[in-house]
């Protein structure tokens, strides 16, 4: 097993998990797939977050492991659910649409179920709403990466029950949760000392609802 994780070497917590992950199980570990060279893993393990894989590098790992006949496994720090992405831009189309014309909103909400974002932009284009409107200019990034994870991954790992069931609910087939070490260290809901014997750490929007789960 192989652990993949290309911020390595950075200030990153991912970086500092995957760290301390190989340390503990003896395991390999790698930032692009140059370094694995022909010493070809069994098993590919990506520690991923959006925030540091392009949709390039993704698809460079998924074309390795085909190619290669490697089990490709993705531990999801943080989701984004497909059908949130949609309800807003359809929330976007609707907040338009008060703006212009009511017929564009009686069009669209025929089209409140269909969870693919090309016919949707398409229905907008023949509606006549402009490319530069808000609406075209949501990141996409989120949506397609987690597309091809649970397109190609052989297995993915989350830290949660609830990210579990989200891509369960986006298509996802193999799913296993790892608690996060942090939720088993006793922690507390104020500031301590440093002689408290607790494990002192900063979270940065990912317990955000809003941003993901």
């Amino acid at each position: 097993v192989v652990q993949y994780c290309n911020s390595l070497g950075k200030p990153c917590g991912i970086a500092a998990y995957t760290e301390m992950l190989c340390e503990a199980q003896n395991l390999q570990k790698i930032k692009n797939i140059k370094e694995i060279k022909n010493n070809r893993p069994s098993h590919l393990h990506v520690q991923h977050d959006f925030g540091i894989y392009s949709l390039k590098e993704l698809k460079e790992i998924i074309n390795y492991c085909k190619k290669n006949k490697v089990q490709l496994y993705f531990t999801m720090h943080s989701i984004v659910p497909i059908n949130s992405y949609f309800d807003s831009l359809i929330l976007q189309c609707k907040q338009f649409s008060r703006r212009t014309d009511d017929s564009i909103w009686r069009i669209l909400i025929q089209y409140r179920f269909i969870r693919n974002i090309k016919k949707l932009k398409q229905i907008l284009f023949k509606l006549k709403i402009s490319k530069s409107s808000k609406i075209l200019t949501i990141d996409n990034h989120s949506l397609y990466s987690t597309r091809l994870i649970i397109k190609h991954a052989d297995k993915i790992i989350v830290h949660s029950e609830i990210g579990k069931k989200e891509l369960f609910k986006m298509g996802a087939k193999k799913v296993e949760v790892v608690p996060h070490p942090l939720n088993i260290y006793p922690t507390s809901k104020h500031l301590f000392s440093e002689s408290d014997g607790k494990l002192h750490v900063g979270y940065f929007g990912f317990l955000n609802p809003a941003k993901c789960i």
